[in-house]
């Protein structure tokens, strides 16, 4: 009886107990979650703390390989958590950028948020490290050396969305609760950090200048940019474009780039130069402005700056030669005194100086003519002055024979190439007084090349008989005749009636020999010597004819002697009034031997025919 009882008992309890199963399993399973939920309308921040590495909360400034990692930490008892992790994470960062430019790229307003937690892969929204504790990434690349997430120079506004979960009795079900984190900004670097849509760009990110404000003629005007103190980012380029447009209604666009101050790209400063090509006249305007970027090629523009270029430079008096520039000579009667004259052989100094501080010389020639005494066709031509400084130039005019006149001008050019000529100016060369007489009389000796149809200069000559010898050289003319050694410009009237003997170097390893008898009458002509000699391993014809009182050795020589070839003589200056005896020198002009070359030339056509 009493077993049954028991038995009774035990199916009592077990029925019971299997009645109350369903209510202590939900108490079991509610005590895994918080009852206590964070409201749905309140800020993360009152229930869990945020920070991130590198703090771009309170320093919102990152290079742009950095990634950011954020900690949220919710504070005992609320877990983060979430009923479907698959679908619904429990913690995820969400970004949305503005580009350097300022254009939207990540967007709440078209719903393109970034929530990526990996490096460009299926990856965890968040990493757990308790149930209070989870981090969140956002990563600078899209996978290893991947694209940039955020391009450097964007703003970046982010925030995090954390959940927790509570269990809904009636309904038989776990819920879930999301807050949300305040908004964060921060700036990504690498590129201008003053950028749209702020005004003045240029100026705030660089600092530019060019020198000088103001250019001459011929000057460079220099452009150099640098990054203002302040600015962390390097110049990766620059150029300027511009026009230039010249006074005579010309006009052309340039474009330049700079060279890198620090020898390469990216640098903290360059420049660049408009050449002198685009200053060559006053009054010429050019305008320009500076384009620069930075490493990612985001482009800043300069104001437009202006220059004119100077009249510094020209001429103050366009048509007066003494208005603009002072002459200046040594002697210094050649250009102070009327018929000046200068000492056998002595060199004259002529300098001109512009008599404005500003005014450049740009170039300036002498124009010299030079006759003599005997003969009225002159010797013509033109040299370069040698520049002394921007204001000053000068030309030494070499040594003369006695008897020789020299007239010269000069001509200068200013920096806008404006000519101004100056006066002529003549001098004469002193005739020393002569006794000779009937016993002494003077010869000449020229060298010209037939084959180049030109005289030779700077030939050396010796002169010599049994008791006298002379060296000296033939002059720029090609001539020359017996002197004083070591005074080229001092005559030495020979004996008549001596032989001579003449040695003409034609170079270190060749010479012509030949013989001269010294008549008081040098009328008439005559070979004095014909051969073909070896000259630098060839042959050459030389033929030595004598025509009056100038000898003349011609190299190339034409085969037939050249019977009508008549040369002009130099003036017997030992008959006759004694005044010509002392002339030295014929200044020998090119017309001469042209004249005898055409002679000859029609001989060769005659005999050929």
């Amino acid at each position: 009886m009493w077993i049954r009882g028991f038995v009774g008992l035990l199916i009592a309890i077990v029925v019971l107990s299997s009645f109350q199963m369903p209510l202590n399993s939900k108490s079991t399973i509610a005590e895994h979650r918080p009852i206590i939920r964070w409201p749905t309308n309140d800020t993360l921040e009152k229930y869990a703390t945020i920070y991130a590495e590198p703090d771009v909360i309170n320093n919102p400034y990152i290079e742009p390989e950095q990634n950011v990692t954020i900690t949220i930490e919710s504070r005992p008892p609320y877990k983060i958590e979430s009923s479907n992790e698959q679908y619904q994470p429990a913690a995820m960062v969400n970004v949305t950028n503005v580009l350097w430019d300022g254009t939207e790229w990540y967007s709440e307003t078209d719903g393109t948020i970034w929530h990526k937690n990996a490096s460009g892969y299926a990856a965890p929204w968040y990493y757990r490290e308790s149930d209070y504790k989870v981090k969140v990434v956002i990563w600078a690349r899209n996978g290893e050396g991947g694209d940039y997430n955020f391009q450097p120079g964007s703003r970046i506004t982010w925030w995090v969305t954390v959940s927790n979960c509570t269990y809904d009795a009636d309904a038989g079900a776990w819920v879930t609760h999301y807050l949300e984190s305040a908004r964060y900004t921060f700036e990504i670097g690498g590129a201008w950090p003053y950028k749209p849509p702020e005004t003045d760009l240029f100026n705030k990110n660089l600092d530019a200048s060019y020198s000088p404000a103001t250019p001459n003629i011929g000057d460079d005007v220099e452009i150099y940019i640098e990054t203002q103190p302040d600015v962390p980012v390097k110049i990766q380029g620059a150029s300027i474009e511009g026009r230039v447009e010249y006074p005579n209604g010309k006009s052309e666009d340039i474009y330049l780039g700079f060279e890198p101050g620090e020898g390469a790209w990216p640098s903290r400063n360059a420049s660049t130069r408009i050449t002198e090509y685009y200053h060559t006249m006053p009054d010429t305007k050019c305008t320009f402005r500076i384009i620069a970027w930075d490493p990612f090629y985001h482009k800043i523009y300069s104001d437009w700056y202006e220059y004119v270029v100077s009249r510094n430079g020209t001429w103050k008096y366009p048509s007066n030669f003494t208005q603009n520039i002072v002459i200046k000579s040594d002697p210094q009667n050649v250009t102070t005194t009327k018929n000046p004259v200068v000492d056998i052989g002595r060199e004259v100094n002529i300098t001109i100086t512009s008599m404005f501080p500003d005014v450049t010389i740009k170039v300036a020639y002498i124009y010299y003519t030079i006759t003599n005494t005997w003969h009225n066709v002159p010797l013509k031509g033109k040299n370069q002055m040698i520049k002394i400084k921007s204001t000053e130039c000068y030309f030494v005019i070499p040594g003369q024979p006695q008897g020789v006149n020299v007239t010269f001008y000069i001509r200068a050019w200013d920096l806008n190439n404006t000519p101004i000529t100056s006066k002529n100016y003549t001098y004469s060369v002193k005739t020393l007084p002569s006794s000779v007489g009937k016993t002494r009389a003077i010869f000449y000796i020229g060298v010209i090349d037939c084959k180049r149809n030109t005289t030779l200069p700077f030939i050396n000559i010796t002169i010599l008989n049994e008791s006298w010898q002379c060296f000296t050289q033939t002059d720029y003319t090609g001539y020359t005749y017996p002197n004083v050694t070591g005074s080229k410009y001092t005559p030495y009237y020979l004996t008549v009636g001596e032989k001579y003997t003449i040695i003409v170097y034609l170079d270190n390893n060749t010479t012509v020999y030949f013989s001269y008898l010294l008549t008081r009458d040098q009328s008439g002509n005559e070979t004095l010597y014909e051969s073909v000699i070896n000259h630098t391993g060839k042959p050459l014809r030389v033929r030595v004819f004598r025509e009056g009182n100038t000898i003349t050795c011609y190299l190339n020589a034409p085969k037939d002697p050249p019977e009508y070839a008549r040369i002009v003589q130099f003036p017997d200056i030992s008959v006759g009034i004694p005044m010509i005896g002392t002339v030295c020198i014929l200044i020998p002009i090119a017309y001469y031997y042209n004249l005898r070359r055409k002679k000859a030339e029609e001989e060769e056509k005659r005999v050929t025919v």
